[in-house]
């Protein structure tokens, strides 16, 4: 009995614990850090990719406060490395309550490029867990989500997809990036 009023006062306290820290994380993380990592992805969403250089974004259509400054930044990054390297952008939705369609249309606002992607609740679910990505409903409102909001730089290499860079930042910003997707 005792146990139980335990964990009933403490998971919630826990989990409100994460959803400060998640909500917050721009201010636990400085500007432009990047992590180089080797790390494979077994995730079937690459197996019918054919670009050398894919960058991944995990969001949500109508994302106001981490999607929309991101993904101007991040338009501004591939508009200046696309012509030097064969690269792909692609916006993953967090949400399962969108169209393929929408999430598509909701990302080429920012660049007619990119790729919106709605993926199956399953295969979302093993994206997530190879990226390290967390998501979780907000607090204050029904729509949104807390959620990573890192940038994520995956190369083929031998019929191989690796994440090779993850960036996180409060803000990306736009020379840092360019030279460390080229490699400068």
């Amino acid at each position: 009995m005792k146990n139980h009023i335990l964990n009933y006062l403490i998971t919630p306290i826990i989990l409100i614990v994460v959803i400060v820290v998640i909500s917050f994380s721009p201010t636990f993380f400085p500007k432009n850090t990047i992590s180089n990592v080797n790390k494979s992805i077994k995730s079937d969403f690459f197996k019918d990719k054919k670009s050398e250089n894919i960058i991944l974004f995990f969001g949500y259509v109508g994302c106001v406060d981490i999607c929309t400054p991101r993904l101007k930044e991040i338009s501004d990054v591939y508009e200046e490395i696309k012509d030097d390297i064969d690269v792909k952008f692609y916006f993953i939705n967090l949400t399962d309550s969108i169209s393929n369609e929408i999430a598509d249309l909701f990302v080429k606002n920012f660049n007619k490029d990119f790729t919106g992607i709605q993926l199956q609740k399953k295969d979302l679910v093993t994206l997530k867990n190879d990226f390290d990505v967390f998501s979780v409903k907000s607090l204050v409102s029904d729509y949104d989500l807390d959620h990573t909001s890192f940038l994520f730089l995956v190369k083929r290499e031998n019929d191989e997809y690796k994440i090779r860079k993850i960036f996180t930042a409060s803000k990306f910003e736009k020379e840092i990036l360019v030279k460390s997707i080229l490699g400068k």
